[in-house]
């Protein structure tokens, strides 16, 4: 099992529309919407572009570009809470995690019922080391988005390998997994893995 994917963090987020996009890799996929309601009409054709360059850029690891333009589109939108939840994932990609923190939460002040944010957030903390705010945003993750495969996976970790709940990991192995199926999706690694942890326990 390899715990390097545990909270992966390369999620892009874009100002309108959702993703489905299921994680299978070690990176995360992009778009989902942080905003509360669609906001991409109240930019200027000029904005969106420089919103998409910044996207781009952070996926380039061009980080100074990237946070030159979502400074600049922040200022003029201040509402919007896209532009502020990638500058957080620009300073936790460069372990500047409680800058990365200031900049989620005002995200999240702005629409506190995103599941992508809470599951950003989830991974700063752990990476600061304070394990219960993990979960506690994990859990906040999969309230407001049920069906959020990345976040049930990063529980699921996170009780296993941290917690040694292995009960527990089950739980949420199990429902990441079915969510994937749902999808028309495998993890076969976690699946065997699964498997190993379930015999474990019938061993003792």
């Amino acid at each position: 099992m390899q715990y390097t994917r545990l909270f992966f963090i390369f999620l892009y987020i874009l100002l309108s529309g959702c993703s489905s996009s299921i994680y299978t890799e070690d990176t995360a996929l992009p778009a989902h919407s942080i905003d509360s309601t669609s906001t991409s009409g109240s930019l200027t054709k000029y904005d969106l572009e420089n919103y998409k360059r910044a996207l781009y850029a952070i996926k380039d690891k061009n980080y100074v570009y990237a946070i030159n333009l979502l400074n600049n589109v922040s200022a003029k939108f201040p509402y919007l809470a896209g532009p502020l939840a990638n500058l957080g994932i620009i300073y936790y990609q460069q372990k500047k995690y409680e800058l990365a923190l200031g900049y989620l939460k005002r995200a999240l002040t702005l629409n506190p019922k995103n599941a992508s944010v809470h599951n950003i957030i989830a991974s700063v903390y752990q990476s600061l080391g304070d394990l219960k705010l993990t979960e506690k945003h994990l859990l906040k993750a999969i309230n407001y988005k049920p069906d959020y495969a990345n976040a049930y996976y990063n529980l699921a970790l996170l009780y296993d390998v941290y917690f040694q709940d292995i009960q527990k990991s089950l739980i949420y192995y199990k429902q990441y997994s079915k969510i994937l199926k749902a999808g028309g999706h495998t993890d076969k690694i976690t699946n065997d893995w699964v498997r190993q942890l379930q015999y474990s326990i019938k061993k003792g």
